[in-house]
């Protein structure tokens, strides 16, 4: 630390701190460098009420190379699943407004489309929130999670590899 003062000039004090590396902001551009990218333009749907959570998880997916798809609610998730462009993976966060929970939401849509690969997403992530009939085939991953994190589930998910 230097401290100089100048009568009539005020007073300059200079911190030096060490370095920390990459910068906060480049933490996930370095993290999506390393991982492989998928280039597939897979169209993923994000059901995410929260608006600054659904443009983070938009930005991760498209940083690997799928198409992301977020919408707020169940209603428009089951809008966005009929249309004829396919969706290739279900992303939800357990709670939701409107009286579904992405459980609920993910009911249905295994119903009408039984292959559908389907992630789970939430602040409160207890493993033992998962209702049986996902235990297996499904991945429950907490908010907030790492590209690395997300993109492991993504990959195994849609290889059809059960993730636990």
């Amino acid at each position: 630390m230097v401290i100089s003062s100048r009568v009539a000039h005020g007073t300059r004090v200079t911190l030096y701190l060490p370095s920390a590396g990459p910068a906060a902001t480049d933490r996930p551009r370095a993290e999506a460098a390393r991982l492989p990218r998928q280039e597939t333009g897979e169209r993923i749907l994000v059901v995410e009420d929260n608006p600054l959570v659904g443009a983070m998880a938009s930005s991760m997916l498209s940083s690997m190379g799928y198409s992301p798809v977020v919408v707020i609610n169940t209603s428009s998730a089951i809008a966005e699943l009929e249309r004829p462009d396919p969706i290739s993976l279900l992303l939800t966060d357990i709670l939701l407004p409107g009286g579904m929970t992405g459980f609920d939401l993910a009911r249905q849509a295994r119903r009408r489309w039984p292959d559908l690969p389907i992630l789970f997403m939430s602040g409160f992530a207890d493993p033992s929130l998962v209702p049986d009939d996902f235990r297996t085939n499904t991945k429950l991953l907490t908010k907030p999670f790492r590209l690395g994190q997300l993109s492991e589930a993504i990959v195994f998910a849609l290889a059809g590899t059960k993730v636990t």
